[in-house]
């Protein structure tokens, strides 16, 4: 009951077995795995539940649901009605840096865009595409921006262009 108590277990291999639950309850606690696998695994639901989550990884990493029947959905959400934001960030120079690809079925993005907000694709002030819908139909607005694109020389006409190679 001391609170500077301590139990101290020193082992080759600790095995704890145990048939029912297990409850660890503690201001903080600390796994160390080294360069060992640290495995969390349960045929049930992992549920984790925090103030905040940080994860700092150093290799290649993944993130998959195996769907095995339709609506095995994986989501991410940002909850709250707040200036709040999800942001997804590469400093990878790759062409492909961030890459959003469906492999059998379409891709949507905007579905659900809110009326008199918008939905923009580019670099404002420089090439920009801006979906704005609006609570009317004559309010709907759809641009295309190139605000210093050559508007002289030979490259005029491809400031910005719609082309048709074969069809």
């Amino acid at each position: 009951a001391d609170a500077a108590s301590e139990v101290q277990i020193d082992a080759g291999i600790l095995d704890v077995n145990v048939t029912g639950a297990a409850t660890i309850d503690a201001v903080g606690v600390a796994i160390g795995a080294g360069s060992g696998e640290l495995d969390l695994t349960t045929t049930g639901t992992l549920d984790v539940n925090a103030n905040a989550l940080d994860m700092d990884l150093t290799d290649s990493s993944s993130i998959v649901i195996t769907s095995s029947e339709a609506a095995e959905d994986l989501t991410i959400k940002q909850l709250g009605g707040n200036d709040s934001s999800i942001i997804i960030s590469a400093e990878g120079t790759g062409s492909n840096a961030i890459d959003i690809d469906a492999t059998a079925g379409s891709i949507l993005i905007g579905a659900s865009l809110a009326d008199e907000k918008n939905l923009k694709i580019g670099k404002n002030g420089a090439v920009e595409m801006v979906f704005s819908p609006h609570g009317t139909a004559s309010g709907e607005r759809w641009s295309i921006i190139n605000t210093n694109g050559n508007t002289d020389g030979a490259d005029a006409a491809g400031s910005i262009l719609l082309s048709s190679v074969a069809g």
